[in-house]
């Protein structure tokens, strides 16, 4: 649906500027050369396009529902779209479920957390990981993952983050989950 509303967009803005090209011809006596509607077309379906993907960012963050927090975007510069190297470009972000992270009182060190990947022109993606705090560590959490009684995680794959990376620093940030809010209970 996306795609069909950019298409119409973009076609809306030329047209846009196409007829605010042919008034300005007609103001001043049809003094402009005939293809100068075409290009103001063209730029205005470029500038609208531009547009769109630089608010999809914005546009797509202000949807997610309360206490779901963007945690990290790309931000990024690429070869093809040469305009990112001056205003890079976020194409995807990590959201988390910062009002409900899962601690356990035996592993004060672990998080459970719940978060999705959004990018931009796929689904996003819903996910749950367990971040290790003082190891500078996560996983991914599946159905074959276990938490133990003393709130040990068993079945993951460890991979190392680094001390400053930002979706482990939110996970780990102190005061973000609920009290009584146990990895066994976020489990199930």
């Amino acid at each position: 649906m996306e795609y069909l509303l950019i298409l119409l967009g973009a076609i809306a803005a030329g047209f846009g500027g196409a007829g605010i090209m042919m008034a300005v011809n007609r103001l001043t006596g049809r003094r402009l050369p005939g293809w100068s509607s075409l290009v103001a077309a063209g730029a205005a379906m470029l500038g609208m396009t531009l547009y769109l993907e630089y608010d999809w960012f914005d546009r797509r963050s202000a949807q997610l529902p309360e206490g779901i927090e963007v945690v990290w975007n790309n931000a990024e510069r690429q070869a093809w779209r040469p305009w990112t190297y001056v205003f890079p470009l976020t194409t995807r972000f990590i959201a988390m479920d910062v009002e409900h992270v899962g601690t356990n009182e035996t592993q004060p060190d672990l998080r459970l957390v719940e978060m999705m990947f959004v990018q931009r022109w796929t689904r996003d993606r819903l996910s749950r990981a367990v971040f290790d705090c003082a190891a500078n560590r996560s996983a991914q959490v599946g159905l074959d993952t276990n938490f133990g009684p003393d709130g040990t995680v068993e079945g993951v794959d460890w991979d190392p983050v680094g001390p400053e990376d930002p979706v482990k620093l939110r996970a780990c940030r102190e005061g973000n989950s609920d009290a009584g809010d146990s990895q066994e209970d976020r489990s199930g």
